[in-house]
């Protein structure tokens, strides 16, 4: 057997550790996000639905293009101090996993955890993958308890807990902000267009909707104190014919249109104090060097219309007093979707570099500081209008595809030239989805105090692929693990 030790000092008593822990969402918080891990089945425990004693999950683990079982059970729980738990059936010879919640003097704790573990295949298992295994789980812990340390210090800054409706949670940002905000304290309630399930495998409740006949009841929103709403079909996934131009405003429009009435007409005391709408910085459309800040004019093209017409479907629900404020966001960067995700086989395979000349800025921001800034606004009682939800280090395209480009190890040469992307995508999605240049700014953010987690492009691709090295000089270390292996 072989033995893995990680500790942590948090500035947090360990009760606060413990429900974190303890709440949907964190399993979904602690899986990094280079890899693959989804809940398939959950049955609860005794005295916990999700940690306690005899709780089972089945876990399915990504590996390249196939999924993989793991099936662990809980046990030893000791709230507040401490939860276990076992492999039944996986891809270790054996897996025991002790997690600690241990209170130190000045309210401070410690997060220790402690696992013991044989590789597959016994003596060979152990001697061809012990090193591997070893390092992998060294990264994956450390990425666990900073992003442990993290969260925690974002949920302090907003102790209050909220009931929040989120549309759109399924999508890269919304999936993170379910978990983010359940782990938090947060009541979050999934807005979903299929059948309901009874007892939701991520534990976070859900209510029926379909905004495509603008069918939600009213009473779905009644008491909830915030509407997230991030709804919106991608972009840049297929050429901008008649039709398919047709299906991104109707994936915008309709569903704020539908929530936007539906708050409308709740009594005033029933309704959200506030609609967070998600919206986009090709607002401003391509206006070259000049610097872009929520007060800049619109710009012109079927991206700037789209995002005007978008978010004038908020009408009604600023009409019945309700604040609302549109999120204007850049390219949000998250290893699990979006344009990191389409980038980084062709970076791996070396056929990536700048589009175009490269020059043009692309507003970026990344996952978790995405997901940051809506907690942030949902916190504040003063915003409302448009917010540039981006990073305050802008960057061009050269500079989004390089950092990719050195987190991966690969060279950043090879390009698609201007006419190459516009005869693979179209003129029109090229010129203004690619090869526009918008340097947008995040003046409200920065004045109000927001504090991004990863303001530089480096740090939030590296943290995002777990590229350690990229991110000693930026990101303090927190953890500290230690390892310990015997045969």
């Amino acid at each position: 057997m072989a033995h893995f030790h990680a500790r942590t000092t948090l500035p947090c008593p360990a009760s606060a550790l413990y429900q974190w822990h303890a709440r949907p969402g964190a399993i979904e918080r602690l899986t990094p996000p280079w890899q693959r891990v989804r809940v398939a089945e959950r049955k609860p425990g005794t005295d916990h639905p999700r940690i306690g004693n005899g709780a089972t999950a089945r876990l399915m683990i990504g590996l390249g293009p196939l999924s993989l079982p793991w099936v662990a059970q809980h046990f030893d729980h000791d709230p507040p101090r401490q939860f276990c738990d076992r492999q039944l059936a996986g891809p270790f010879g054996a897996w025991t996993h002790t997690h600690r919640f241990i209170d130190l003097p000045d309210g401070r704790c410690e997060l220790d955890d402690s696992i013991e573990y044989a590789p597959p295949g016994g003596a060979i298992g152990s001697a061809l993958l012990g090193r591997k295994l070893s390092s992998d789980l060294e990264r994956l812990f450390w990425f666990r308890h900073q992003r442990t340390g993290l969260d925690l210090a974002r949920h302090a800054q907003c102790p209050t807990p909220l009931t929040i409706a989120i549309a759109g949670s399924r999508g890269m940002i919304g999936s993170a902000l379910a978990a983010f905000l359940s782990t938090g304290g947060h009541r979050v309630i999934r807005l979903v267009r299929g059948p309901l399930e009874q007892n939701p495998v991520d534990g976070i409740e859900q209510r029926y909707w379909n905004p495509a006949s603008h069918d939600i009841s009213p009473g779905s929103l009644a008491g909830v104190d915030a509407v997230v709403n991030l709804c919106g079909a991608n972009i840049a996934s297929g050429r901008w014919t008649t039709r398919r131009k047709a299906a991104l405003l109707a994936s915008r429009l309709a569903p704020t249109a539908t929530l936007a009435s539906a708050i409308a007409s709740l009594p005033s005391a029933d309704r959200p104090r506030v609609l967070l709408n998600a919206s986009g910085a090709h607002a401003y459309g391509n206006r070259g060097e000049e610097p872009l800040t929520e007060a800049s004019e619109r710009g012109d093209g079927f991206l700037a219309s789209l995002v005007h017409q978008w978010e004038q479907q908020t009408g009604p629900a600023q009409a019945a007093g309700v604040r609302t404020i549109h999120l204007r966001f850049g390219v949000v960067l998250g290893a699990s979707g979006g344009a990191m995700r389409a980038m980084l086989l062709p970076t791996r395979l070396c056929l990536a570099g700048p589009i175009g000349t490269g020059r043009q800025w692309w507003p970026w921001i990344g996952l978790d500081d995405a997901v940051g800034a809506i907690h942030f606004l949902l916190s504040r009682g003063d915003f409302e209008g448009p917010v540039n939800v981006c990073a305050p280090n802008a960057a061009t395209n050269n500079d989004v595809s390089s950092a990719i480009a050195n987190a991966v190890g690969r060279p950043s040469a090879l390009g698609l030239p201007a006419g190459a992307a516009r005869a693979l995508l179209g003129g029109e999605l090229a010129d203004e989805a690619l090869l526009a240049s918008t340097r947008a700014e995040p003046a409200r953010l920065a004045e109000a105090g927001f504090r991004w987690q990863h303001p530089t492009l480096h740090a939030s691709v590296a943290w995002e692929l777990g590229v350690r090295r990229l991110l000693e000089d930026v990101m303090p270390t927190t953890t500290h693990p230690t390892l310990l292996e015997t045969v």
